[in-house]
Formats: structure tokens, sequence, C-alpha cells
């Protein structure tokens, strides 16, 4: 005899004696446990996966960031040594044009004031560092506010700082050599320059003009561009900190970077850099004015309106 299966009863299958019994409903709940067993280890495996994959791409970021912090560092020395530097030549130059101005007697000492127009500074920026983040993608920083920080440096501030270099030395080869050259001997590269003929030098216009385009092109783009750089920078160093977790970090949230290079009142003098830090409270952002066109085209412009004494 045959027994058919009902959905409410289990069914027997046998002769004789012996006789299986079949449950149709364990066994729909076994296989149903034993798929969702096999989804949740799916499920975990891919979370695990995940997380060991956002793993590696946070480790590879933060590897980026400290090559990027490295540079940085080293960077902002270099920039504020030459911030330094540039400094104490525009006040050379104020000098050299205030003796320009009232031609007292020659002094063997206005040499070294003559040799501070003579002469310009290279700086060389580390963007190795960079530009392996950029292969990379720059979405690799997951922090917004640092991406658009570390951009900002290489892309807006290294090239400001690379024109302005390059502005300097075509005034130095291209206006002020030729002139030194003709009137000057015993010529020491950024110096010294003793004038043939002082009083001739000293009452000749064109050389009064081209002393103060030179102070006009220190002041209005190496200084300018120096400073904005290692603001900027100090910032940027912050989040790099903060992102890296450290405690201690570059420098003081609120706390800006002056072009000033010797200690004043109400600043503290930084012994590592040899820049001051102020007690002015940093704007929020970048200033805009640290990106207005340099004089790029200013020098020929400038070179038409000097007259020259024959």
């Amino acid at each position: 005899m045959d027994f058919a299966p009902t959905t409410d009863q289990p069914y027997a299958l046998g002769s004789g004696n012996r006789c299986f019994i079949l449950p149709i409903r364990p066994s729909l709940r076994y296989a149903f446990s034993e798929l969702l067993l096999i989804v949740a280890g799916i499920l975990i495996a891919l979370a695990v996966l995940d997380w060991h994959e956002q793993n590696l791409q946070r480790q590879s970021e933060l590897s980026m960031l400290r090559e990027i912090r490295s540079a940085l560092v080293a960077d902002l020395d270099s920039l504020a040594i030459n911030l330094q530097f540039w400094n104490e030549s525009a006040a050379q130059l104020e000098a050299l044009t205030e003796v320009l101005k009232t031609a007292p007697p020659y002094d063997p000492s206005m040499d070294q004031l003559f040799g501070a127009a003579y002469g310009t500074r290279p700086i060389f920026l580390n963007t190795a560092a960079y530009e392996s983040l950029k292969s990379a993608g720059l979405q690799t920083v997951s922090n917004r506010e640092l991406r658009l920080g570390i951009a900002r440096i290489f892309d807006e501030h290294y090239e400001s700082v690379s024109s302005v270099v390059d502005i300097d030395f075509r005034v130095v080869t291209e206006v002020m050599r030729p002139y030194f050259l003709a009137h000057f001997r015993n010529l020491v590269f950024l110096k010294s320059a003793t004038p043939l003929d002082y009083q001739a030098v000293v009452t000749d216009t064109y050389f009064e003009n081209i002393v103060s385009y030179r102070l006009t092109v220190v002041t209005g783009n190496q200084v300018k561009a120096y400073t904005c750089a290692i603001d900027d920078m100090s910032l940027v160093l912050e989040l790099l900190d903060a992102e890296r977790g450290d405690l201690q970090s570059l420098t003081t949230k609120g706390i800006a970077i002056s072009a000033a290079p010797m200690p004043t009142s109400g600043s503290v003098p930084d012994t590592k850099y040899g820049y001051t830090i102020s007690a002015s409270p940093q704007s929020s952002g970048t200033n805009d004015s640290c990106f207005l066109p340099y004089m790029k085209n200013a020098m020929p412009a400038a070179l038409n309106t000097m007259t020259r004494n024959k």
C-alpha cells in the first residue's frame, strides 16, 4: 500500500515491520538554518575583507602623509631661513636708498650695502612626496580640509615661490649685473661691491631707480610669497599632526608666523626656524592677497620708466 505525503503530517515509507518516517517541516527548517549560516558567513567574510582593505588604505594614506609632513618640515625650515635673509636684504636696500638720497661721504662700510643689491638667492623645495601622492590620487587623503590644504601648498605656494625666484634672477642678471660690472670692483655676490667712482654712482638717477626697483621686487615678491607660504604650511602641518594623532604639533593653533626676522615687542623667537611667532590670531582660511599676480611682467615696464644721466 502506498502512502501519499501530505502537508500536515509525515508519511511512512517501507514494507513489513520496518517503516521510515520522513518529516517534511523539520527538513525545511534545517535547510533554512543552513542557508542562514552560509549567508551570515559570507557577510562576515565580506565585512572582514572590507575592514582589511580599509585598514590597508588607511596605512597607505598615513604613510604618504608622513612623507608629506617630512617634506613640509624641511621646506618650512628652508623658507624661514630664506625669509630672514630677504628681510635683512630689504633692510640693507632701504639703507642704500637713503645713501643715494643723501649722498654722504664715502665710507668702506657702504660696500656691504652696495653688495646687497647685487646677487640673488635660490631655494629648492621638495615636491617628490606630493608627486607620489598625485600618482596615487589626491583622494587618497580622506580629510577634505587637509587634502585641499596640501594641494594649495604645492600647487599655489610652491609655484609662487618658484615664480618670484625666477623673477629676481632676471632682475639681477638683466638689470643689476650690467651696471655693477661697469661701475664696481671687488664684487662679492650679495656681500660687497666697491664703487669705481662713488660720487658718480650715488648721483646717478638710473642706479637709484634700479635699486628702488630691486627693493620693490624683494618686498613685494620674496617677502610676501615666503611669508604666505610659511603661514599656510604651519596650518597644514597642524592638520597633519591631528590626522596622525600626534599630541605635539609644530605650531600652536591660533598663532601666526610673521615676516619679522628679529624678535619684536610681544613676540617670541623660534630658535629652530629663525622666524618670529607673534601673538596675533591667525585668520581663518587663506589670505587671498597671497595669490595676487606677482610682477612677472613688471620688469620691462619699470625699465621703460628709468632714465639714466649721461
